[in-house]
């Protein structure tokens, strides 16, 4: 008798960009570096973003989908990049398997995002089940740093067949902007402005060079008096920058200008010098 081995069918998800009004964006989640409460035998965090799937969990599928072993809203995975990544869609396939399928009510996603320099935020979106639907999207638009997932309603593992993300990986940290359908990178003299996806000019006071990404404040002894400097210059010997924007050899307390040429200031009783 001959015996004939029977393999699972594995389906291999290929990496195609998605199209929307912004612009083309690629899948960017193996990227990251995805995490878990804990894992099932079968089911590493890994798991979820190695874009092989199989919607039918069985034992000759089990090591396709991330699972834990814990149950419920305790149970989490997470995918944290490197840096903030622009991200357009998040998109979860869910098992359409009879005893599965309702795993994914409740699955809470959230996402850990960044708005300028400082500004940080979250944004949760609650999955409800739809019965037949493999596929469920999430439209993001943000600069995306963690996207972690928490369990559903039930009393059930948290089980991810497979997870996209598409977005680019422009980092604003790096001295580039999303602006619209492309990743630029940002001149001398300009940096990354997320408000406007522009690229802007430094300000008076400050300088960004070849090797920065950011614009800096020139230091004590050097001023730059117009936007969008590359370099600061040095004050002469005796004398001080205290805004950055001029050299002056007293204390900067007060100030007159004739005519609005900041050239020829006052300033208690010494003359400014450029």
């Amino acid at each position: 008798m001959t015996l004939v081995a029977v393999l699972p069918l594995v389906f291999l998800i290929l990496c195609e960009p998605i199209t929307s009004a912004g612009g083309t964006y690629d899948e960017i989640q193996r990227k990251g570096a995805p995490t878990q409460i804990d894992s099932h035998e079968y089911g590493p965090p890994e798991k979820a973003i190695d874009g092989i799937y199989d919607t039918i969990w069985d034992e000759w599928a089990m090591n396709v989908a991330s699972r834990t072993q814990a149950k419920g809203a305790t149970a989490w995975w997470r995918l944290t990049f490197p840096d903030f990544y622009w991200v357009q869609q998040i998109e979860i396939q869910n098992s359409v398997d009879e005893c599965c399928e309702d795993w994914i009510q409740g699955m809470n996603v959230t996402v850990y995002y960044k708005i300028g320099d400082s500004e940080t935020g979250t944004s949760s979106t609650v999955l409800e089940v739809v019965e037949g639907q493999k596929y469920y999207q999430i439209e993001v638009e943000k600069r995306v740093e963690v996207v972690e997932i928490k369990g559903g309603d039930g009393d059930n593992p948290l089980q991810i067949i497979e997870m996209k993300v598409y977005g680019v990986a422009c980092s604003y940290d790096e001295g580039k902007v999303w602006n619209e359908s492309e990743c630029i990178e940002c001149d001398p003299g300009l940096a990354p402005n997320e408000q406007t996806t522009l690229c802007v000019p430094c300000k008076a006071g400050h300088y960004k060079d070849t090797t920065m990404t950011k614009c800096t404040m020139c230091t004590d002894n050097a001023y730059s008096k117009t936007i969008g400097s590359v370099s600061c210059a040095d004050c002469v010997p005796g004398a001080v920058s205290h805004d950055h924007t001029q050299c002056s050899s007293g204390e900067l307390q007060s100030w007159f200008c004739w005519g609005g040429v900041v050239d020829l200031c006052v300033l208690q009783g010494t003359v400014a010098l450029d």
